[in-house]
């Protein structure tokens, strides 16, 4: 995808992120936590911007998954479409595909703010350590 600069207008080429499964590419997921995902620097002038795109956080290993949207989005017309009235994302996946997925794929978490997708997430790792930890202590009883 070419890029112009917000700053001077050069053009530059730029892979945008919309998805990361971290069991599929596992530096991407330090990427992420680095908040150098979807920014984008020029070449010309060195002006950083964040590239208002959507992303889906998956990592399959510690089941969990984000969504993150730019606040811009929610001024698009079929935005909330995609939700339920409690919030949650509704997936297009048939009632039989649903049966085999784990629990976890339904219940997608959604921020606004890329520093939000970041908490979540270290929270999220943090709390798959402190669980492990518990059951393996429970175990050794």
């Amino acid at each position: 995808m070419l890029l112009a600069c917000p700053e001077c207008g050069a053009e530059s080429p730029y892979d945008v992120w919309q998805s990361i499964n971290t069991a599929e590419d596992p530096l991407a997921r330090e990427e992420v936590l680095q908040g150098k995902i979807n920014i984008f620097e020029c070449p010309k002038c060195e002006t950083r911007s964040m590239i208002p795109s959507s992303l889906l956080y998956h990592d399959p290993d510690r089941r969990i998954i984000a969504q993150y949207y730019p606040p811009e989005s929610m001024k698009e017309s079929n935005f909330f479409d995609q939700f339920d009235p409690e919030g949650r994302i509704t997936l297009p996946i048939p009632e039989k595909q649903r049966e085999n997925m784990p629990e976890y794929l339904n219940n997608i978490h959604v921020t606004f703010t890329m520093q939000e997708l970041i908490l979540y997430i270290r929270f999220r790792e943090e709390l798959f350590v402190k669980q492990r930890q518990k059951r393996v202590k429970e175990s050794e009883r």
